[in-house]
């Protein structure tokens, strides 16, 4: 079934900044993939918490190993995209595990007979305080983008000529750049699509990643992608609509605090709202 799927290669990405109590999860999970055929890149950004202690010991098992000071998480990924020589890319980062031994594998097994632009699949968010669990992602339909950002990165194995054609991550932007790289791939590649959905969970990830205490920073940068990118009928909605979110967030940041916030938010997704 994976004959021509063990043939190809994945390079799986890390970055990491001060995650020696995460780090090591990611490793193993990594390192116990059914699917073989695979370079291990960390990017790390000049860990000072016991990060690099972590890593040393599994100096056999990572191919390819960076350690400076970067500009953010994107240009972390970015470094990790140059670095990478396999026909497919995943990124993994820090904290994140994938969410079975065969996850790979049964991305990998999609480019049996066929090479996609990306291949993707579903994710586990978690917040291991409260015990929330949700499933996140499903079929992609590309309006979606004008809203948010419908799957998670870290369930998307990219093929490296699509970096080559659409490029690499907007370092300008802090958190949404994932959003962007596919907002632009569907800009540039227009009828020209050439994507997989695989109906299975591929990661779990830690719910922080789905925060709120960066929102207002998170509506700032999906507006400056809608200038760039979305049509007028839909820009002029945002226009009126996201200063009022804007607002809103601000205004209970300050009343009820950061973590307050972040809670209200968690439960907001656990009701689906």
């Amino acid at each position: 079934m994976f004959s021509r799927a063990k043939m190809l290669k994945v390079s799986v990405i890390t970055v990491v900044y001060n995650g020696a109590d995460v780090i090591e999860k990611t490793i193993q999970s990594v390192l116990s993939q059914s699917f073989q055929n695979l370079e291990y890149i960390v990017v790390d950004g000049a860990s000072n918490d016991g990060t690099l202690e972590v890593l040393s010991k599994y100096s056999d098992s990572i191919s390819k190993f960076i350690s400076e000071k970067d500009s953010g998480i994107y240009n972390a990924m970015n470094k990790g995209i140059v670095l990478s020589s396999g026909d497919y890319l995943l990124f993994l980062n820090a904290g994140d595990i994938f969410y079975s031994d065969q996850s790979l594998e049964k991305l990998i097994s999609v480019a049996n007979n066929h090479q996609w632009d990306f291949i993707y699949g579903k994710a586990v968010l978690e917040d291991e305080t409260s015990g929330i669990e949700l499933e996140f992602g499903k079929e992609l339909v590309p309006q979606e983008l004008n809203k948010k950002m419908p799957i998670c990165h870290q369930a998307i194995l990219y093929h490296d000529t699509a970096f080559q054609e659409i490029g690499n991550y907007d370092e300008q932007l802090r958190i949404k750049s994932d959003h962007e790289w596919l907002v632009r791939y569907f800009h540039l590649k227009n009828q020209d699509t050439n994507y997989q959905f695989v109906d299975e969970f591929v990661v779990r990830y830690d719910m922080i990643g789905f925060s709120v205490m960066n929102k207002d920073v998170s509506l700032r940068e999906h507006w400056e992608i809608a200038k760039k990118y979305f049509s007028w009928p839909v820009k002029a909605k945002m226009a009126l609509t996201y200063p009022l979110y804007y607002l809103k967030y601000k205004l209970l940041k300050r009343l009820i605090g950061g973590r307050l916030l972040n809670s209200y938010r968690k439960l907001k997704l656990k009701l689906g709202k």
